[in-house]
């Protein structure tokens, strides 16, 4: 039963990404960004945001970021909701935007990370349990 289970959630592995500074040290960083008007600036942010969403997934899932979406859905998610903590910035004096923004992509990959839980459960129940097996007959 447990090789049957590894074969399908896969063991931890790759689960070393790069280093990663800690939350208090990048969201000191993301400060001196000015990613409100750089493009550059913008893309820095979502990488690294993006960067630490793949370590985060790869060490307590064992799945890639670009397992769950692409890059281009991750920088789209990010700018929507970059316009819209642009927006409402006033009242979210006490939440940065790398808090913010890595919030919101986290809740974009999380629904797709239980999506594909819920998909390996029901093949690995399928496995250890079959229902309505029929046996072959022979003519």
């Amino acid at each position: 039963m447990n090789d049957i289970l590894r074969q399908i959630f896969g063991p931890r592995r790759n689960v070393r990404g790069p280093r990663l500074r800690n939350a208090k040290d990048d969201g000191a960083w993301t400060e001196s960004l000015d990613w409100q008007t750089n493009d550059y600036d913008f893309h820095q942010l979502v990488q690294r945001l993006c960067h630490r969403l793949d370590a985060h997934y790869r060490y307590e899932f064992g799945l890639r970021l670009v397992q769950l979406a692409d890059m281009g859905e991750l920088t789209s998610a990010a700018r929507r909701a970059a316009s819209w903590y642009h927006q409402a910035e006033h009242r979210y004096r006490t939440v940065g935007i790398h808090e913010y923004l890595y919030r919101e992509l986290d809740r974009l990959v999380s629904k797709r990370a239980r999506q594909v839980f819920d998909r390996r459960r029901k093949v690995a129940k399928d496995l250890l349990h079959p229902r309505d097996v029929q046996p072959l007959r022979m003519r």
